[in-house]
């Protein structure tokens, strides 16, 4: 039996500017894991909320925030796509809200 290493990420949702500022701090917890040989680095569940830190969201409607977070659904899939091949990892990136 193989032994497998999870790194679970405990991910302070804070203030950023735009989706850069997201992909730097999501390669930095990948970096570490992948440095511990972590097979898996897990994200938290609805993370990406924090992309609507840099959005105008005063007395939205109901979904509206989803719309907004929707709009990042390639770059969300292209960033986790590019750190899981570059740093050799698995990546549980955690849920992503869609239309």
């Amino acid at each position: 039996m193989k032994k497998v290493r999870i790194c679970c990420v405990q991910y302070e949702l804070r203030k950023i500017t735009n989706f850069r500022e997201f992909a730097q701090q999501c390669e930095y917890f990948t970096d570490v894991a992948s440095n511990y040989k972590s097979d898996f680095v897990m994200f938290p569940e609805l993370f990406t909320t924090q992309l609507l830190s840099f959005e105008e969201t005063k007395r939205c409607q109901p979904g509206e925030q989803r719309t907004f977070i929707n709009k990042y659904t390639e770059e969300y899939i292209a960033l986790f796509s590019k750190l899981s091949l570059e740093y050799n990892i698995n990546i549980i990136a955690g849920t992503h809200l869609q239309d």
